[in-house]
């Protein structure tokens, strides 16, 4: 009987070594925290992600850190999406990887930009938040990662549209849904053309504004169109930029011009290149427009406008391309700022 219970106390003492023993070999270590991206803009959301090496990983913890902005999900999940913060500078994100009782630690810099928003598309990603309608519902496609080695002077995004009867258009829209975009704000884009149908189209470029919160009864600014025919030639006018008011009381609509319509070398475009375009309203509510470094046009109406009808500065609603079928159209490079500055050319 003794023998049988000195028997069973070492298979007891021995179960006991074996379940500390694995408990103890348990291992945890963080080989990578990887991001999409290296610089971020005020409030983007950034996917971040975990890599860990541990013999016990459906027992893994997580646990997210930051010093600056915020997380979706603060816990236990590999994945994670960061909210940067709306003042620019460098924070730290830490995550920390346990299971049993050994843990692992691994932080990384972000680097948040004073930029409202960029998008380079790399890696294949849209991350900004673009969007595609196809308002004749004709056949397009969308490529954010070609490579062509004779075109590396062409953005990173093509629109491919196709429609048999030529009508119709397909719209690249940007919807400031992020946080609110006022005066003053800088908006700078690439875009080219790989093929367009011919001289009767054009391409617009459109900033429509929200109704106001306050005095709705007032005219208001409600777009700035942005207009040019890449292909006209000739003495066919290519280029004008007008400004939209819309009157509540009278239901009516009203075009103003800031550049009228007129024949100008900054109307037209060369195939397979592409050019340097900002729209900006400054601090004083000045309106400019840039084609590769050159003033398009300066012009105080909008100003006017403003202060005549004394409302606040005008919210941004959508920033729209709208793109005739049978087009391949490139874009590129996408920065708009909100701190006074105006873009003429990419920023470094």
């Amino acid at each position: 009987m003794n023998a049988l219970k000195y028997l069973n106390s070492i298979l007891f003492c021995s179960i006991l070594l074996a379940i500390t023993s694995c408990k103890d070999d348990a291992q945890i270590d963080i080989v990578t925290l990887s991001k999409y991206g290296q610089q971020f803009y005020l409030g983007e959301k950034v996917v971040m992600w975990a890599g860990v090496e541990t013999n016990d990983l459906k027992n893994v913890q997580y646990h997210w850190e930051c010093d600056g902005g915020s997380f979706l999900v603060p816990d236990n999940v590999f994945e994670n999406t960061w909210v940067a913060p709306n003042v620019a500078g460098i924070y730290t994100v830490k995550v920390t990887a346990t299971v049993g009782d050994k843990t692992s630690i691994r932080e990384t810099k972000m680097n948040v930009t004073s930029y409202y928003l960029f998008e380079n598309f790399d890696n294949g990603k849209n991350n900004a938040g673009f969007i595609y309608y196809n308002a004749a519902k004709a056949s397009y496609s969308m490529n954010d990662s070609i490579t062509y080695p004779n075109k590396q002077n062409l953005g990173k995004l093509m629109l491919t549209s196709s429609n048999p009867t030529n009508t119709g258009s397909i719209y690249y829209i940007y919807p400031f849904t992020k946080s609110l975009l006022r005066i003053p704000f800088s908006m700078f884009y690439n875009m080219g053309f790989e093929t367009f149908p011919n001289t009767a189209y054009n391409v617009q470029q459109r900033i429509v504004f929200n109704t106001p919160l306050e005095n709705k009864e007032k005219p208001y600014l409600k777009e700035i169109n942005w207009t040019m025919y890449p292909a006209a030639t000739g003495t066919t006018k290519n280029i004008s930029i007008k400004m939209l008011v819309y009157t509540p009381t009278t239901n009516t609509s009203t075009w103003t011009d800031i550049l009228s319509s007129r024949v100008s070398p900054l109307g037209s475009m060369s195939l397979n290149s592409y050019d340097d375009f900002s729209m900006s309203i400054g601090a004083d509510s000045i309106f400019h427009a840039f084609r590769n470094g050159v003033e398009v046009v300066s012009s105080d109406l909008i100003r006017t406008h403003i202060r005549t009808h004394n409302y606040d500065s005008p919210v941004c609603s959508q920033l729209y391309f709208i793109l005739p079928y049978n087009t391949n159209t490139w874009f590129d490079n996408f920065y708009i700022t909100s701190d006074g500055s105006v873009l003429t050319s990419k920023p470094n």
